[in-house]
């Protein structure tokens, strides 16, 4: 099927129920919806896609393999948010050793350049960052 940018927004507006993708996949209004926030498409203040945006997501839902799920992205988020907590742990930690430690050690150790143990230590401690 050759999706129109018509249909996208037909979908999102509550004019059709779903729409045949490619693959032949169901694509719903939620998965449009789910698609729309996932994949960070331009939006007015009340989330519905800014006119150009139609064509953008016709094209990307037209394409042969079909819609990328979101929730494939979910791996990714946890890995990123997982990563952030590390370093705000590493932080803290080199804050707390930075007065009593050679900048080289810590640097060292953290795996990181002289300069960054410098600019972490003198940063100001974010809230909940303790280990």
């Amino acid at each position: 099927m050759n999706l129109t940018s018509q249909q996208v927004e037909d979908l999102f507006h509550g004019g059709m129920d779903h729409v045949t993708l490619a693959d032949g996949t169901s694509f719903t209004r939620d998965d449009l919806l789910a698609y729309i926030n996932a994949f960070r498409i331009k939006t007015d203040e009340d989330g519905t896609p800014l006119a150009r945006q139609w064509q953008v997501l016709a094209r990307r839902l037209r394409e042969p393999h079909g819609a990328p799920d979101p929730a494939e992205l979910e791996s990714l988020r946890n890995a990123a948010s997982a990563i952030k907590k590390a370093e705000a742990e590493r932080d803290a930690i080199i804050r707390r050793l930075a007065p009593r430690w050679p900048v080289e050690s810590l640097a060292h150790e953290a795996d990181v350049t002289t300069k960054r143990i410098y600019q972490i230590a003198a940063s100001p401690e974010k809230h909940g960052d303790t280990p």
